[in-house]
């Protein structure tokens, strides 16, 4: 993946159009050093992507 090649160890990660957050959790377990930003024009795929946070336990 060619941001895994760019990004250091400790990056912050933009992500736009995150919708429900499953690149989020996909790089959460990648690269768990990143510390990553969802942001999505729908309330309720933000709404989604913070239960699975909780449910999967994502700081």
């Amino acid at each position: 993946m060619l941001l895994a090649e760019r990004a250091p160890a400790d990056a912050d990660i933009l992500v736009l159009g995150a919708g429900g957050g499953p690149e989020l959790k996909a790089f959460t377990e990648m690269q768990p050093g990143w510390r990553l930003y969802g942001v999505d024009a729908s309330a309720e795929m933000l709404d989604l992507a913070r239960w699975l946070r909780h449910f999967f336990h994502i700081p």
